[in-house]
């Protein structure tokens, strides 16, 4: 979960590559497959996704309601560091879609969960493992909470409750929270900060469970920046423990 205060983040951006606008004909509807994989909780699966013994490729599906479309190049910055962090030799494939916008903005727990159910459509089977990401029109009932990581592989980012927070951003500078924000969540996924990925050190932030405690890391809970500032990447603790759970049991 990524909470906003005051300020901004500067984040340098990286070059878009690899990222493909589909229509459903492109995607596998995979009606056949078992959706209890990913009713899991999260960090549940940040094994899987890091290492390649069990699934060998990522799949990355992204919905956006109408407009909310993402930053391109936030995305791609995703891209660059799924390449980088994950262990995936059959590559990571993004897709990106729209879909209809829903008139109820304020959203529960259940309504967000309603949604994921009724749009997902790729799923994991076989070697390929899925992970679901949904712009919605809308805003968490805390309309503090920009984004979640939403069970074992789904992440929700709160649209209208990010447009607001990018508004005091420069318009050059807005792909910068949007980068940060798709990065905190999907550390979440991959079991940051101890759940599903175990600390190798103690760095988690006690009043905030699932977090670091340095606010230089990506994985502290609060925005609170200056546009000025430099880029939050993961810090040498976080790093450390995604290291250490990329290994496979032989190594």
């Amino acid at each position: 979960m990524r909470l906003i205060k005051t300020g901004g983040v500067v984040l340098l951006a990286l070059v878009l590559l690899g990222i493909s606008c589909e229509n459903r004909k492109q995607l596998s509807l995979q009606d056949d497959v078992d959706f209890s994989f990913h009713e899991q909780n999260f960090g549940e699966s940040a094994g899987d996704l890091l290492r390649a013994d069990k699934y060998k490729s990522l799949r990355v599906e992204i919905h956006y309601m109408t407009g909310f479309r993402p930053d391109m190049n936030a995305i791609a910055n995703l891209r660059v560091f799924l390449n980088q962090c994950l262990n995936k030799p059959e590559g990571v494939k993004i897709f990106v879609k729209e879909i209809a916008a829903v008139k109820d903005t304020l959203l529960t727990r259940n309504e967000v969960d309603t949604l994921r159910r009724a749009n997902r459509v790729i799923k994991t089977k076989k070697d390929q493992i899925a992970i679901y990401i949904l712009y919605t029109n809308g805003q968490f009932h805390n309309k503090y909470i920009l984004g979640q990581a939403f069970r074992n592989t789904t992440i929700i980012i709160y649209g209208k409750s990010l447009r607001n927070r990018l508004n005091a951003f420069e318009a050059s500078r807005s792909e910068i929270l949007e980068t940060e924000l798709l990065l905190h969540e999907f550390g979440h996924l991959l079991g940051l900060v101890n759940k599903g990925s175990p600390m190798m050190s103690d760095h988690d932030d006690r009043k905030r469970e699932a977090h670091c405690e340095n606010e230089d890391c990506i994985m502290y809970a609060v925005i609170d920046r200056n546009q000025d500032q430099p880029l939050r990447y993961f810090d040498e603790a976080c790093l450390q423990d995604l290291a250490a759970n990329s290994r496979t049991n032989t190594e």
